[in-house]
């Protein structure tokens, strides 16, 4: 396997731990629906993600 598929791999990798990640978060801020700050990481996460699958679907 080349280089660039092993690091393309590895990247979607990232992306689905972030996601899993969230969708964590996202149940912990559905029982505690103040927290501000789980409720930025949600916010920053998601837009990381968003950017990194640009990212990706750019060099395919």
């Amino acid at each position: 396997m080349q280089s660039a598929a092993r690091q393309t791999l590895s990247d979607i990798r990232t992306i689905q731990r972030l996601e899993s990640y969230v969708r964590c978060a996202r149940a912990e801020l559905a029982s505690n629906p103040g927290d501000e700050l789980l409720r930025e990481f949600i916010r920053i996460n998601e837009a990381l993600i968003k950017e990194e699958r640009a990212r990706l679907l750019s060099v395919a």
